[in-house]
């Protein structure tokens, strides 16, 4: 086995630089990819919440995220989103990096995962399930779903509620790393 060692490195062409500086960090500036496929790089950012209120049904709601760190450029956030709800029955929140209408990709029963759509661009979204009332559940505090790869358009969001037109809560989202 045999081990390169370097001081530093540094190679610089058109859009594209990857150094290694003497404390051994590898940096990249440009798409890194494997076999011609991007791979996700995640960019952490202290971490800063988005908050907003929801009454009824909601179609393609665009809010900014926080930080105002995140670049324009971005196409996912990695994020905490905790979600309340009133009294009313099974909510469906779609997070989305575009407008969506009559969205309603239920993750179906309690203690469901949260599900995404990773399809074409334009449908890209994460989908949140919150059961209610008549599914045996009572939303007294909210529900926490941790580490979510929210599709972007820059800090931009699109939410929609396709649940109970009855309903009424909050949505944080903690936002902890963004990606482009």
């Amino acid at each position: 086995m045999s081990t390169l060692r370097v001081n530093t490195i540094q190679s610089t062409t058109p859009n594209t630089a990857i150094s290694i500086d003497s404390a051994g960090n590898c940096n990249f500036s440009g798409t890194i990819s494997q076999g011609g496929s991007k791979i996700i790089q995640w960019v952490e950012v202290t971490p800063a919440v988005t908050e907003w209120s929801f009454t009824g049904s909601r179609t393609s709601d665009a809010y900014n995220l926080n930080p105002a760190a995140i670049p324009a450029a971005a196409r996912y956030v990695l994020a905490d989103v905790f979600a309340t709800a009133s009294f009313s029955d099974h909510q469906n929140f779609v997070i989305s990096r575009d407008p969506l209408s009559n969205q309603k990709n239920w993750v179906d029963s309690r203690g469901q995962q949260p599900s995404g759509q990773f399809g074409a661009l334009a449908r890209q979204a994460i989908i949140l399930n919150y059961t209610g009332e008549s599914d045996g559940y009572t939303p007294n505090y909210g529900t926490w779903y941790s580490s979510q790869h929210i599709p972007t358009n820059g800090r931009t969001i699109y939410f929609g509620n396709y649940g109970n037109s009855n309903s009424n809560g909050w949505l944080y989202i903690v936002t902890k790393a963004y990606s482009l």
